[in-house]
């Protein structure tokens, strides 16, 4: 069996101009994994365990921010504490919950798997690893991806699209591929 890491390279294009280093690639450890579990409230089983598992700490440029939230340096272990709670709470008009399609966060073991831009969201469900879309302005929820792996192949594929926006080096590669959970 392929690792995800090499699973994943099969979709990433020879001339890619976002750079990838495999010696960056580190995972979190299986008593890791229990505590993010815990501490998130997170079902981690199936393709979501292999990238934990394999390159949770740090994709190595495989996976960037822009595709994967778990790379975002904004998104700190309080606000993923947070985010559940807050999603889940039915008081506040046009909010996630009053949405067409909403699932229970808290239920559902719910992880913001990206921020596309400030009002969409790519979610994923962590009981089932189904992956959701989001839409804030139009208050609706909908499943677009049945697995996660899927999700996973098109952010690489993503990432092979040239990103004039981002100015490239070192400090910008560990600053958008690693991850802050822990």
């Amino acid at each position: 069996m392929l690792s995800l890491v090499d699973e994943l390279l099969q979709y990433r294009e020879p001339d890619c101009p976002l750079p990838f280093d495999r010696s960056q690639i580190q995972g979190y450890s299986e008593a890791e994994l229990l505590e993010i579990s815990q501490n998130y409230n997170l079902s981690i089983h199936g393709d979501f365990r292999r990238l934990l598992l394999e390159m949770g700490r740090c994709s190595g440029g495989l996976l960037w921010d822009f595709n994967v939230d778990l790379y975002e340096p904004s998104s700190t272990p309080n606000w993923y504490r947070q985010v559940q709670n807050i999603w889940a709470d039915e008081s506040v008009e046009g909010h996630y919950m009053n949405s067409r399609g909403s699932q229970n966060p808290i239920k559902r073991q719910m992880f913001v798997l990206a921020r596309v831009a400030e009002t969409y969201r790519y979610l994923l469900f962590t009981d089932d690893n189904s992956v959701w879309w989001y839409d804030e302005n139009e208050s609706f929820v909908e499943v677009t991806y049945d697995k996660f792996m899927d999700y996973l192949i098109f952010s690489v594929q993503e990432n092979n699209k040239i990103r004039p926006d981002i100015p490239m080096n070192d400090e910008i590669i560990k600053k958008y591929t690693r991850s802050c959970l822990l």
